[in-house]
């Protein structure tokens, strides 16, 4: 049976009662009623002719979609449905029946997206309009880990339409991308940011001069010698994450809140001993600063000159090496008689380290990689004999595995004032070499060239 076309249903009523070739099909989704016919040639011409005087619609025959449906083909109505496209919409594009050129062309293109659209391709719709899409352009680039900043004084300065762009392989190099109308104004604001260029200066896995630091304690220093720690390094322009060795009551949280200084963040978990503590808090500090080029980790019995973190950061330091920033009793000999600096720890006359005192160390961005990833570091609680102890001797024994050295400073930039050590050790012996409180350490710089230190050690 060939559809002639449709009508209202009262007209197809009267339609077919005429013409005894004519048959009632089904209702179409706008209501109206479809009329058949077995009949071809003049006669279904003739029939056309008269469902017009009927006020029908005729449905082409010449038209393969339409001879076969085309609102309700198993085809075309699959690809509409997996676009979420109605039949209403298409209709509307289509246009009233009849048997116009231009209204078969329109139904061929249906067909022809219809059957790429069941097969997963999905294209723009022919009866879509033309979507004029912006012509996105890179202006610059960013540092991944400056990126959180960067997009913070955008939004800051109210710029609208910047994205950003991938990240290519082998670099840290963020691409940063807006609509040409945009592309002077963003571009100046990458400049401005990576002073003076539209590239970083530098493509490392962390940002140049950024700094994280972790000092660690347990509840019974809240009271005792924290609030002087604190004091210190925060004078000295340090602000560390605090890492706590069991759980604090609410009311020692507020006290650490009240002299802190700043905003500390505390963290706090269950006990687990000076080792495990070091290194949970090491993991974690790297964890949620991935992109500082040091990190600094300090223990809660020591004091410092106000100019310390002034004085690390203008330092060059050795390479593949990691520093002590407290130079214990055995290392005096050590730094005897060197020019200022950092000098290679203590060794042995067999030659390895001893990794005397961990009240202040440095690592940098690499450095700590490597640590936290040394299988000494993670079998080490197993020891029967030193378990949770020695936390300086791990370390540096996991170090010195990876071709790393410990260095410590000449003079001691750090002092020592845990007199009474809260794992029970014996008293650690002052620091000779320490300069004081009032020590201005940047004058070391003014006489001692920032890169200077000593390879050599005394056996």
């Amino acid at each position: 049976m060939n559809t002639i076309g449709k009508a209202l249903e009262q007209h197809a009523l009267n339609f077919v009662a005429c013409y005894s070739s004519a048959k009632l099909g089904s209702k179409t989704s706008d209501g109206l009623r479809r009329i058949v016919t077995s009949a071809t040639g003049d006669e279904l011409r003739m029939l056309q002719d008269a469902l017009r005087c009927h006020d029908g619609h005729i449905v082409s025959a010449a038209t393969k979609p339409e001879q076969k449906g085309w609102a309700f083909g198993t085809v075309i109505k699959t690809a509409l449905s997996k676009v979420g496209i109605t039949e209403e919409r298409v209709s509307d594009w289509i246009g009233a029946p009849c048997n116009c050129s231009e209204r078969a062309d329109k139904l061929d293109q249906l067909s022809a997206w219809a059957e790429q659209a069941i097969k997963g391709i999905i294209k723009p719709a022919p009866f879509e309009p033309e979507r004029t899409q912006k012509l996105e352009l890179v202006c610059g680039c960013i540092h991944e880990g400056e990126l959180d900043a960067f997009t913070a004084m955008i939004r800051e300065r109210r710029v609208p339409g910047v994205k950003t762009g991938p990240l290519p392989p082998d670099t840290f190099h963020r691409r940063i991308k807006t609509d040409e109308k945009q592309v002077s104004r963003v571009k100046q604001l990458i400049i401005e940011w990576n002073g003076g260029t539209d590239v970083p200066k530098f493509d490392t896995p962390w940002v140049s001069g950024r700094w994280s630091v972790a000092l660690t304690t347990v509840p019974s220093r809240v009271n005792t010698l924290l609030p002087e720690t604190l004091r210190d390094v925060t004078a000295a322009g340090i602000q560390p994450v605090l890492y706590v060795d069991g759980i604090l009551t609410a009311e020692q949280e507020s006290t650490i809140r009240g002299y802190a200084g700043y905003d500390v963040q505390i963290n706090h978990h269950k006990n687990v001993r000076t080792f495990s503590h070091w290194y949970e808090s090491a993991l974690d500090l790297y964890l949620t600063n991935p992109w500082s080029e040091y990190y600094m980790f300090l223990q809660d019995d020591l004091t410092c000159p106000k100019t310390l973190l002034k004085y690390l950061r203008s330092c060059r330091y050795p390479q593949n090496g990691y520093f002590n920033l407290y130079t214990f009793r055995e290392n005096e000999s050590v730094i005897q008689g060197k020019q200022t600096g950092w000098v290679e720890a203590y060794r042995t006359r067999q030659g390895y380290q001893l990794g005397l005192g961990a009240v202040g160390l440095v690592f940098p961005h690499n450095a700590l990689i490597t640590l936290l990833t040394q299988r000494h570091m993670l079998t080490r609680k197993r020891d029967a004999v030193r378990g949770h102890h020695s936390l300086d001797g791990a370390i540096v024994e996991a170090m010195n595995q990876a071709g790393y050295t410990e260095y410590v400073h000449n003079p001691s930039l750090l002092q020592h004032i845990g007199h009474e050590s809260s794992m029970g050790n014996a008293k650690h012996a002052d620091a000779k070499s320490y300069p004081g409180n009032n020590f201005d350490l940047l004058t070391l710089l003014k006489d001692t060239p920032p890169n200077a230190f000593v390879q050599d050690s005394v056996s």
